[in-house]
């Protein structure tokens, strides 16, 4: 099996991504792009996209939908809610479904409602372990998704607390858009004495210079994303001085919708 995440270089920065199975019998593209951008990965190597999966419903990540099926004339899945805005949709994904890949590895389907209530992630398992979810635009790195277009923060932050707070640390977290420097920025204006994020900002940019956008795992979201520290004394004395509010200390939901609508305004310093 192989992963490929690609970035599309478009104004969101949109990643979509290719799981291969060893064989090529089964290629499953999710959140399509750029289709041209998609054949020229796999003509070489004569594979085709034989299914389409789509996080949630928003045109950025369904935009590549009918490209890729008037190329290969595949499969499209998506959740029943994106019916009529998932081109091309030619099955419902269901809560705890399993989509084969190869022996031994498959995709589950986890239905993740929040920045829409028509989102899932697709959990990638093999020999029935969990070791990496593509998380759309629920789960970013160091970051989480926002709720302006369909969603709202408060069924997030459950989904966030039950679909990814039991999950092992070294799961690999491969999200929708390329948001790692931004999210970090916002990380560390809360938390400035974070010197393990401020390494991984520094390693980040360094990087991305080349184009080389490193990703992260749970464990490492758990050290540099705000909305999975809601038990952090830091973050909370730092948010209720930004907004003047007082938060519970026992109410982590309080403070990741402080968090949320903290992030909704905030802007990124650097270019």
């Amino acid at each position: 099996m192989r992963v490929r995440q690609i970035y599309t270089d478009s104004p969101r920065r949109n990643f979509t991504y290719l799981i291969e199975s060893d064989d090529g019998a089964r290629v499953y593209n999710i959140d399509p792009y750029d289709a041209r951008q998609i054949e020229e990965l796999l003509a070489p190597e004569g594979r085709r996209v034989t299914h389409v999966v789509n996080t949630h419903e928003h045109g950025d990540h369904t935009q590549g939908n009918a490209g890729v099926y008037a190329r290969y004339g595949c499969e499209t899945l998506a959740h029943p809610g994106c019916r009529g805005r998932a081109p091309h949709q030619s099955q419902d994904l269901a809560d705890g479904m399993l989509l084969k890949i190869e022996p031994g590895r498959a995709l589950r389907v986890v239905y993740t409602p929040g920045h829409t209530f028509a989102h899932v992630c697709l959990l990638l398992e093999e020999s029935g372990w969990a070791t990496a979810i593509f998380s759309g635009d629920t789960l970013f790195n160091a970051g989480v998704g926002n709720c302006k277009q369909g969603g709202e923060p408060g069924a997030l932050y459950e989904t966030i607390q039950t679909s990814f707070g039991a999950l092992d640390d070294g799961v690999r977290v491969y999200p929708g858009h390329e948001y790692m420097g931004t999210n970090l920025r916002f990380y560390l204006s809360l938390a400035p004495e974070d010197a393990f994020a401020r390494q991984l900002l520094t390693e980040y940019e360094r990087r991305a210079k080349a184009g080389d956008y490193p990703g992260t795992t749970l464990g490492v979201e758990r050290r540099i994303n705000a909305f999975l520290q809601l038990d952090s004394k830091i973050l909370r004395e730092a948010v209720q001085v930004r907004t003047g509010a007082q938060l519970p200390d026992d109410s982590p939901r309080e403070l990741f919708l402080a968090l949320r609508r903290l992030r909704d305004h905030w802007q990124d310093p650097a270019p």
